[in-house]
């Protein structure tokens, strides 16, 4: 029986959006150079101004090297002739290339590579991802991948630095007819057609040259490579050992729930540095007022969506769907998902509600000292929650309208300041749920932003983890977890 062929390990490399790969080529050919080595030394460079916050590359800035890595990508008889190779095709720029001990040697990716190829297209991505056979480089690449993992575990904070090394052991199983078909629907779908490649996603993440971890500086969210993947592949993740899919610990209308139990003592307990700013507006006659209590209560019982689907429909119209959709248009507003003509009902419902807690909800004051007024499509929906939630309403806006000193979100106005609450009460939350999960024997777990994946044996004892770490933080109510 003959045997079945082997596929030839590869790696990526990355291949600026202003270089086309057979310039490269025709650049290498003949000459002692190997381009593969070159586009994961692109790599290094890119990753290397990466933003751990938003896995943002700045292409423009100069970066060290360690000499280790290009060592181990170039050969130490040939780093220099590379180097020089590099300098004199304007393939990279370099910073102190005699720099002595007291100073390092800086590189970055040519500027020219960095202009797109299009110059009408301003939209292309940073680089192309390219198959990388070479041996040495290879290795090269899982030398830093090695390096870039610890550099990033000296970062986490418990029970983070914990979780990490474990997760890296997660499998993807995205050779089965079930992630055919899973990817097939993907890919049918209209929204997602030559936009999205959920093969190259999924791929990336099994061979680990997508690997991140990290918590994000705004709201403390931790974030990983499978954080990033859409609920339906992460049925293709599997535990070490275990063949059936990961069960999902999910928090049943968890933003809303989290906005109501926003409270002085939480906030005092999870953002010590803005307290101050909003202890006045928490402690007010607000949260004691009757529409608040009953916003806690249909939040904790996961029927909110449901009311405000009811609300939508009393102050729009049935056909309320139609008529937001014209808003948008009318308005020139963007929302890829909102105006995706398959979403249903309720995931729609959820979206418009989102508009009212992460957005403005009043105008802003103009230049010319006017109050600018709030475009329609939003309009609406602040007049909508309002009417039924007059001191949530107004509890949220006053929050939005404070100015606070731990937030140093660049979008404009303080409306994110509601969302860098929630998300830090929500964090802590998660933090001290972990830390139990992993005391009580479940360390195959994969925090998912305000749920997490579990084995299907082990999701009963979360969920009671889950409650019991709610309560025990003092917050008001506790959610519906399913």
């Amino acid at each position: 029986m003959p045997r079945k062929k082997q596929p030839l390990p590869y790696c990526e490399g990355y291949l600026p959006r202003g270089l086309r790969a057979t310039e490269l080529h025709d650049l290498c050919h003949g000459k002692p150079f190997d381009a593969d080595r070159i586009v994961v030394f692109f790599k290094f460079l890119y990753n290397r101004t990466r933003s751990i916050s938003d896995g943002r590359i700045t292409p423009t800035t100069f970066v060290q090297m360690h000499w280790q890595h290009m060592e181990e990508l170039f050969s130490a008889n040939k780093i220099k002739a590379y180097r020089d190779f590099m300098v004199e095709h304007e393939l990279i720029e370099v910073q102190n290339p005699h720099a002595a001990s007291a100073t390092s040697t800086r590189y970055r990716v040519h500027p020219r590579c960095t202009l797109s190829l299009d110059l009408f297209d301003i939209s292309a991505p940073t680089y192309t991802r390219v198959a990388v056979t070479s041996p040495r480089a290879i290795r090269a690449n899982l030398a830093y991948k090695q390096f870039k993992f610890e550099e990033m575990l000296s970062r986490l904070e418990s029970p983070y630095n914990v979780l990490a090394p474990l997760m890296r052991n997660i499998t993807v199983v995205n050779d089965t007819p079930e992630a055919a078909a899973i990817l097939s629907a993907l890919h049918n779908k209209p929204r997602y057609k030559d936009k999205y490649e959920f093969d190259a996603q999924l791929e990336a993440i099994k061979t680990q040259e997508t690997e991140y971890y990290f918590a994000c500086n705004f709201g403390r969210r931790f974030h990983s490579q499978y954080t990033s993947l859409k609920k339906e592949l992460r049925a293709l993740l599997r535990f070490p050992g275990c063949t059936e899919r990961m069960a999902e610990l999910d928090i049943v209308n968890s933003q809303p729930w989290i906005t109501s139990i926003v409270d002085a003592e939480l906030v005092k307990q999870f953002v010590p540095e803005a307290y101050d700013e909003v202890k006045d507006i928490l402690n007010s006659s607000l949260t004691a007022a009757y529409d608040f209590k009953e916003y806690r209560r249909i939040c904790a019982e996961g029927t909110v969506y449901e009311r405000w689907m009811q609300l939508l429909k009393e102050h729009i119209g049935d056909d309320w769907r139609a008529q937001m959709a014209a808003l948008d248009e009318e308005c020139g507003y963007e929302d890829s998902d909102a105006q995706d003509v398959e979403i249903d009902d309720r995931s729609l419902v959820k979206i418009l509600f989102f508009r009212v807690i992460f957005a403005k909800q009043e105008g802003t004051i103009a230049k010319s000292g006017r109050l600018s007024r709030l475009p329609e499509n939003f309009r609406i929906l602040n007049d909508a929650f309002k009417a039924e939630w007059p001191s949530v309403w107004q509890l949220f806006a006053a929050i939005k309208k404070t100015r606070f000193a731990c937030n140093n979100s660049k979008k404009e106005g303080a409306h994110s300041n509601l969302a860098l609450i929630m998300q830090r009460i929500e964090s802590g939350i998660m933090q001290e749920f972990l830390t139990r999960c992993l005391e009580h024997g479940i360390n195959d777990i994969v925090p998912i932003y305000d749920g997490a994946l579990v084995k299907q044996q082990e999701l009963a004892l979360a969920k009671e983890l889950f409650v019991e770490v709610v309560k025990a933080s003092g917050a008001v109510t506790a959610p519906k977890v399913k």
